[in-house]
């Protein structure tokens, strides 16, 4: 099940890729994750590996991910390893005069016939509400590069 958000940023598409490409902000912009951190080295490349928790209903999972895809400054993309549900993220960014068009698209992947058919029945209820958090999240990544007094710190 796959769904996708745009925002248009006001800065270089060099500051933008560089804040995104550090996994280790993402506890600042993407909901449910803490304590973001690489765990292997080099890091920043292709074949990259990572780990979070990621909280949600209440239950916290420890994430593992590999950055399958890494073309600076215009996409990178990501694949979950482990945890509660397998997933591949993709960030676009294209620049337009000064500003960066940021599009943050997620596949969230079946495990097993059921959840197939779960995607299948419900699916057009729970793209919405993905791609409303997608587009949230690069709302936040948008303040914070463009105006990081306005964040709340606490």
């Amino acid at each position: 099940m796959k769904a996708s958000a745009t925002v248009t940023i006001e800065a270089p598409i060099e500051q933008v890729f560089d804040y995104i490409a550090d996994i280790e902000n993402m506890d600042q912009w993407v909901n449910g994750v803490t304590e973001p951190k690489w765990t292997s080295d080099p890091v920043e490349e292709t074949g990259a590996t990572f780990q979070s928790f990621y909280t949600y209903g209440g239950t916290t999972h420890e994430m593992e991910y590999e950055i399958t895809a890494l073309e600076a400054p215009t996409r990178m993309a990501t694949r979950s390893t482990s945890g509660p549900f397998p997933f591949d993220a993709e960030v676009e960014l294209v620049p337009v005069e000064e500003k960066t068009r940021i599009t943050n698209t997620l596949d969230a992947r079946a495990t097993n016939l059921a959840l197939g058919i779960w995607f299948a029945l419900f699916g057009v209820l729970i793209r919405p509400f993905m791609a409303r958090q997608l587009q949230r999240e690069l709302l936040l990544v948008k303040t914070l590069l463009e105006e990081p007094e306005q964040v709340d710190e606490s």
